[in-house]
């Protein structure tokens, strides 16, 4: 069995990605690891002709409170969603989240990096484009990605490592299965 020792998982603060940290917290505890938890805040876009200081507004200033603000989350998160006892490093990056996210995990010597994918097909891949795909290509140490539920449908639910896997896709199963419906009775 592979032993991973230090685990990154990143965040975005969304629903998917804690579907990723819950999955880093099993290896972590399973593995007597630590996680490091990553999440990155991306450069505020700034316009290429400067405005002088007639526009009220300071970017580096709301940086700097987008920054604090995504430091609090962070700990909060942690507090939420990582058992007691855990190992935890919580990280606040800037710059573009998938070179962020591989640039800690080199930083720290992770094992392996976690990270949640949103499931976007289409024109919104095409659009948002995907960091877990971008960290997949670049990243040195190995990547587990974790696929988030759709909303209305059940997901794999992982008790203890023994107790397997139970899934729920939020319909009967079909009725050859066991436990499952009877096929309708027909007439003689």
């Amino acid at each position: 069995m592979l032993n991973f020792k230090k685990i990154l998982c990143s965040t975005d603060f969304s629903e998917p990605s804690f579907a990723g940290l819950d999955a880093a917290c099993r290896l972590v505890r399973s593995s007597s690891g630590q996680l490091i938890l990553v999440h990155v805040l991306e450069p505020l876009p700034t316009a290429a002709v400067s405005i002088g200081d007639h526009s009220g507004f300071n970017v580096a200033i709301h940086q700097k409170v987008l920054k604090d603000t995504a430091e609090q989350t962070i700990r909060e998160v942690a507090e939420r969603h990582v058992p007691r006892g855990l190992p935890v490093k919580k990280v606040v990056a800037e710059g573009e989240p998938a070179a962020q996210i591989v640039k800690v995990a080199e930083e720290e010597q992770a094992d392996l990096i976690v990270i949640a994918t949103h499931g976007r097909t289409g024109w919104r891949h095409v659009i948002y484009g995907s960091v877990a795909e971008r960290v997949v290509r670049m990243a040195g140490p190995a990547v587990l990605t974790v696929r988030a539920p759709k909303p209305g449908i059940g997901a794999a639910v992982l008790d203890e490592p023994a107790a397997g896997v139970e899934l729920d896709l939020g319909y009967p199963p079909p009725p050859d299965i066991p436990g499952g419906p009877k096929p309708p009775e027909r007439p003689l």
